[in-house]
C-alpha cells in the first residue's frame, strides 16, 4: 500500500466501489419496508409514524450491512497513515529547511536567475504528495459512493411520501421555501 496514493486510501480506492454493487439488493430490501409502509399508508391515508423508527433503523442496518465488510481495511490504513504522516512529514521538513535556508536567510535579496530556474517545483511537488498522506481515509469509500447509496435506500420511500401527502401541499411548502 502506497501512503501518498492519490485515492487517499493507500491504493484502496477501487474497492470502495463494490458498494456501488450492492445497490440492487439494497433497493429490494428497502423496497420490502417501503411496501409495508405504503399499505399502511393506504389503509389509514396518513403517514406511517408507527412504522417511522422501524423504517429508519431498518434502512441504518441494511447501510450498516453493506459498509460494515470495508472496515475490514480501518487498521491497515490507520498504520498506513502513521507511517506515510511520519515518514512523509520528516523528508517535507528536510526539504522545508533546506527551502528556507537558502531562500529566505538571503535578506531577501531574490537573484533574478534563481527565478527563472525550476527551483520552487519539486518543493510545492512533495508538498502536495505529503498532502496526500495527511488526507488519508480509514474507510475506502468516497463520499459521492455513500450519498448515491443511501438515496438508493431512499428512492422506495419517495411514493410513500406522495401517498400520504398530497401534492398540492407539497407545491405550497416547496413555494413557501423558495419565495
Amino acid at each position: 500500500l502506497i501512503a501518498s496514493h492519490p485515492d487517499h486510501v493507500a491504493g484502496l480506492g477501487f474497492v470502495g466501489h463494490s458498494l456501488s454493487a450492492f445497490t440492487a439488493p439494497a433497493l429490494a430490501l428497502a423496497s420490502i419496508a417501503a411496501g409495508r409502509s405504503a399499505h399502511v399508508v393506504l389503509l389509514g391515508g396518513t403517514l406511517p409514524t408507527p412504522n417511522l423508527l422501524f423504517n429508519a433503523g431498518f434502512l441504518a442496518s441494511l447501510l450498516v450491512l453493506f459498509l460494515a465488510p470495508l472496515l475490514v481495511f480501518t487498521p491497515t490504513l490507520l498504520r498506513v497513515w502513521k507511517r506515510g504522516c511520519i515518514e512523509y512529514g520528516e523528508l517535507a521538513a528536510r526539504v522545508g529547511e533546506t527551502f528556507e535556508s537558502k531562500w529566505l536567510a538571503r535578506g531577501g535579496n531574490v537573484d533574478r536567475a534563481a527565478l527563472e530556474r525550476r527551483v520552487f517545483p519539486p518543493t510545492a511537488d512533495l508538498y502536495g504528495v505529503a498532502s496526500n498522506v495527511y488526507a488519508t481515509r480509514f474507510v475506502p469509500v468516497e463520499l459521492k459512493n455513500l450519498i448515491a447509496f443511501v438515496v438508493v435506500l431512499l428512492l422506495p420511500f419517495v411514493p410513500v411520501v406522495l401517498l400520504a401527502i398530497p401534492i398540492h401541499t407539497i407545491l405550497q411548502s416547496l413555494q413557501k421555501l423558495l419565495f
